[in-house]
């Protein structure tokens, strides 16, 4: 299974007063991220994988691992399904 993630090119990103959007420019949906959802976005074009998401979440999060790995998860399976992120 690939744990790291790259944003594919058809994903435009655009941080927001309490979060951020993705925009797919192929099918014109845009995806609501919350701060938490905003944060690993950018983690994510960092290059991290996702067990690295996992610990900065740890760091700057006042949350349980379970709850970082189910966010970081989530999200990544997500984005990935619409095609806004692929494994490398």
């Amino acid at each position: 299974m690939y744990t790291r993630y790259r944003p594919t090119p058809d994903a435009l990103f655009a941080t927001l007063s309490d979060g951020a959007v993705v925009l797919d420019i192929q099918t014109k949906k845009y995806f609501s991220l919350n701060e938490t959802g905003a944060r690993i976005w950018a983690l994510v074009r960092e290059g991290l994988d996702t067990d690295a998401i996992i610990s900065v979440l740890l760091d700057e999060y006042d949350v349980t691992r379970a709850a970082a790995e189910e966010a970081v998860t989530s999200l990544v399976q997500s984005l990935a399904a619409e095609k806004l992120i692929e494994p490398y």
